[in-house]
């Protein structure tokens, strides 16, 4: 029985710009947040969790590695609180498609048969079905078969400022593992990124006015992936 999204896609077109800072600088850049900023009334902040999904040949990773206009990710994300470290939310299957600054990202949720998918991948049977689900939305991904390549977590916390409609998320704590032995010999072993995001997404290609003069010199502006810099990452150890 095939296995069908439990609610219609949707697609979404903003400006994404990112800004990495040293972990160090955490506790600053989020009281200048706190208080030049309102936090998100609904999901102020949680842990995330990213499964991230490639081909054998690295495709898509490679894709950021040519050029920094161009970019898609496939990936199935959910969520934890910060206190319970229990993985209950549901998955979604997001595809992440950015031309220069301007991004689009295409949701599906999943239905109860990935309840079970975790940080250590998919099963086989998952795998074909998300592929299959992937090319029914997402057409243009017909002839790639996507395998679970890396797993991504981090906390996040999320403010909105008013002024400029712009949405802020504050990402730390950066880690990352490879699932596969295909890909990997150091399978499971997690490593921790030595960068942490500042992420702006609305209207606007920077900072909001009401931050820059704050965080000057604290934040570089940076097409950062955290996908492709943990594969970078991780590959490293290997060498």
């Amino acid at each position: 029985m095939p296995i069908l999204p439990i609610k219609i896609p949707g697609s979404t077109s903003e400006y994404e710009v990112k800004y990495v800072f040293l972990p160090a600088d955490k506790a600053y850049i989020k009281k200048q947040l706190n208080v030049l900023c309102k936090k998100d009334t609904e999901f102020a902040g949680n842990v995330v969790h990213s499964l991230y999904f490639d081909t054998l040949g690295w495709d898509l990773a490679m894709e950021k590695a040519s050029s920094d206009y161009l970019k898609t990710k496939v990936r199935v994300r959910w969520y934890s609180s910060f206190k319970d470290a229990k993985d209950t939310s549901v998955r979604v299957l997001e595809i992440k498609n950015k031309i220069g600054s301007k991004r689009k990202k295409l949701r599906v949720e999943l239905g109860a048969e990935f309840a079970e998918l975790d940080r250590t991948g998919s099963t086989a049977e998952q795998t074909t079905h998300l592929n299959r689900l992937i090319q029914d939305v997402c057409p243009e991904l017909l002839k790639i078969n996507l395998v679970p390549s890396i797993y991504v977590t981090y906390f996040r916390h999320r403010f909105y400022e008013p002024f400029s409609n712009s949405r802020i998320s504050l990402d730390t704590s950066i880690n990352c593992k490879g699932l596969s032995n295909a890909y990997f010999n150091l399978s499971g072993r997690q490593f921790q990124l030595d960068k942490s995001v500042l992420e702006v997404k609305g209207p606007e290609r920077n900072v909001p006015i009401i931050l820059q003069n704050p965080l000057a010199g604290y934040l570089q502006k940076d097409a950062f992936s955290k996908y492709y810099e943990s594969v970078k990452l991780i590959k490293s150890y290997q060498q």
